[in-house]
């Protein structure tokens, strides 16, 4: 108690009791300690009017509430991959992907079993009422080390055979598709720089 404590104003009897009740109880009956001390404060009504909370009385009463409640909110990281829904750029000079279209192309689905998208999987696209193949060339979450990050989802439509669509990349290409299994020798070749 001596980091809340030094620099704060000097602790009321209400607050010491609080402290030495957070100290020896375990957290369950800790809960029902702080509500047994709670409870004579209410008079008519929550506090006596000359109670005065100091500063260490309310953090303490706040991580009391957070660390009964933290089990039960969620901590999952944010997804930044390719999954369902995510918006993404067609970046080849193919007919249907640099036609205006009052709605972005989404993905609809992953052809992964986790399905989430990296470099080099193959995606399904909603573009302009049509379902066509993609494949990922780029995204804005961070992969292993030193390998590139877009500031967008990139992706190359290709045909049901895996041949591209457009006949030019617009935008480079990591380097690290050419490491990956399968064969995507005729959407490397189409690229016009690598990072």
């Amino acid at each position: 108690m001596a980091l809340l404590t030094r620099g704060f104003v000097p602790l009321t009897p209400t607050a010491e009791a609080l402290c030495r009740m957070f100290r020896d109880a375990s957290w369950p009956t800790g809960l029902l300690l702080h509500l047994q001390f709670l409870a004579p404060l209410s008079n008519g009504g929550w506090w006596r009017e000359d109670f005065r909370p100091d500063g260490v009385f309310l953090y303490l009463l706040f991580t009391l509430v957070l660390s009964f409640l933290a089990p039960r909110l969620s901590t999952s990281p944010v997804c930044a991959a390719i999954q369902k829904m995510t918006r993404v750029r067609v970046v080849d000079n193919s007919s249907l992907g640099n036609t205006p279209y009052h709605r972005p192309p989404k993905c609809i689905h992953v052809y992964t079993k986790n399905g989430v998208g990296k470099v080099g999987d193959k995606i399904l696209l909603a573009i302009k009422g049509q379902k066509k193949k993609a494949l990922i060339v780029g995204h804005k979450m961070p992969g292993p080390t030193m390998t590139a990050r877009f500031d967008s989802n990139n992706v190359v439509l290709i045909e049901d055979n895996g041949n591209p669509t457009g006949t030019r990349i617009k935008v480079p290409v990591p380097t690290s598709l050419r490491r990956l299994k399968g064969d995507y020798s005729k959407v490397l070749a189409i690229a016009q720089t690598f990072v």
